[in-house]
């Protein structure tokens, strides 16, 4: 039985497929499985994942495509054998080869600690680092911004396996579009309630920006309004909810197509000034 079982679900991106199992298979920590969970790709995902011949790496393809990450994160759970969960999703990549190994050491040490997260790094088409991503680090900063925002990245967190069924696993919060989305934040709001959580001092996961085209306007704020559900959900579980109302507001301002280029200016002001 591995100790680590790694969960990447995929759809049609068979070449950045490639990079992030190449990635995990780099990791110092060798016990693990790697879960491939294939949401029925119609480009070249199975023959990517042949190339790499590791008794390790298990493929599970899916009969029909499910429409989003929802099902496939949930099979991933269901198969899992490891005492922990880390989540690789197929467009990222672990930036620090000793990232599973240091979370595996924290959450063995720390057993009143429920789910790790790390930092994150965004690079350009060159693999520059082009924008670095902090999150709270300790359990009463992070449930003091819990209702603010995600604070994990979703590739960058190991979080143990009996903790994550018991409160259910990925949930759907919508149906159709939305049925992929917040699923991860929320299972957050839910884990947090049955032990601690943290971020290491660590740039454990990367992603090359910007990952996706922006949504419509009509698509973003239906999302808010998603988010601020979710929200609502925890607010007598979590401090600051109508902070964390405001918070999603001007997060959801800014991915708004008319205001999103103004982004880039505010990240240099940030990195200028120290703003995290």
């Amino acid at each position: 039985m591995p100790v680590v079982s790694i969960i990447t679900a995929t759809y049609n991106r068979g070449s950045m497929l490639r990079r992030s199992i190449r990635n995990a298979l780099k990791q110092t920590f060798p016990d693990f499985e790697l879960l491939v969970v294939d949401d029925c790709s119609t480009d070249n995902t199975a023959e990517v994942v042949s190339e790499f011949k590791d008794d390790r790496i298990e493929y599970i393809r899916l009969e029909k495509n499910s429409g989003g990450c929802l099902v496939p994160r949930t099979v991933g759970l269901k198969t899992a054998k490891g005492k922990y969960i880390a989540i690789l999703d197929d467009d990222d990549f672990w930036v620090d080869y000793r990232k599973l190994e240091m979370q595996v050491s924290y959450l063995d040490k720390n057993p009143g600690y429920v789910l790790v997260g790390t930092d994150a790094v965004a690079t350009n088409g060159d693999n520059k680092i082009a924008v670095r991503f902090h999150y709270p680090r300790s359990d009463n900063a992070i449930r003091d911004r819990m209702l603010m925002q995600n604070c994990f990245f979703h590739s960058s967190v190991m979080y143990r396996t009996e903790t994550v069924m018991a409160v259910g696993g990925y949930i759907m919060q919508k149906k159709g579009f939305y049925a992929n989305y917040a699923n991860d934040y929320d299972l957050w709001c839910r884990v947090g309630q049955l032990g601690k959580l943290a971020n290491l001092p660590i740039y454990g996961v990367g992603f090359t920006f910007p990952p996706t085209p922006l949504m419509s306007t009509r698509r973003r704020l239906a999302l808010l309004k998603l988010y601020l559900e979710v929200t609502g959900n925890y607010r007598n579980y979590y401090p600051n909810y109508e902070v964390g109302i405001l918070s999603h507001t001007v997060a959801t301002a800014f991915e708004l197509p008319l205001i999103a280029p103004l982004k880039k200016y505010f990240r240099r002001f940030a990195s200028q000034n120290g703003v995290k």
